[in-house]
């Protein structure tokens, strides 16, 4: 005999909840970049510049990762405006592409030896570009309400740090 078991779970609720929690514990890499850098002293300076390394490359994946939330969106409700390259496709590949492409020469960016940070300044740059791209698809509807707002909050919570650091920095040389 087989029992049918019935749920009240809010499947929404549910994601909601997961999507937030798991996203504000995504931020306490970027939150390390300030205590690194508050903590750079006892690190000694190439310690780190190493940490921050990391930051950044951790930055990267997050970009690759919302890009790939784009992409999933992108495949079952394609951009049809005139103007979308590859249904939105396109918009989900190239922020990975371009963060990629800021941290992977890590001696490109060199200014006294403070690389990584500016990568991480840059990072946040694609992340503000990604949540704007999200906050337009929201607008047309394809992304629930709720997930707008904590977009906004978690992005908020990633770029904040990495600007406070910079601006430290700034004020320091």
């Amino acid at each position: 005999m087989v029992t049918v078991v019935q749920s009240e779970v809010d499947q929404d609720r549910l994601v909601q909840r997961a999507v937030t929690l798991l996203g504000f514990a995504g931020l306490i890499p970027f939150w390390g970049v300030l205590v690194t850098w508050l903590m750079g002293g006892s690190l000694g300076f190439d310690t780190a510049m190493q940490w921050f390394r990391w930051f950044a490359l951790y930055g990267a994946v997050i970009v690759s990762f919302m890009g790939g939330v784009r992409w999933g969106m992108s495949m079952f409700a394609p951009d049809t405006a005139r103007n979308a390259v590859f249904g939105g496709l396109l918009g989900s590949v190239v922020p990975p592409l371009l963060a990629w492409a800021v941290v992977a020469p890590p001696g490109i960016i060199h200014v006294n030896g403070l690389g990584p940070l500016w990568q991480l300044g840059l990072l946040s740059l694609i992340l503000l570009y990604q949540l704007f791209e999200d906050w337009r698809s929201g607008e047309r509807g394809l992304f629930p309400g709720w997930y707008i707002r904590v977009r906004m909050l978690i992005v908020a919570g990633a770029v904040t740090p990495i600007w406070m650091t910079l601006l430290l920095v700034a004020t320091r040389f």
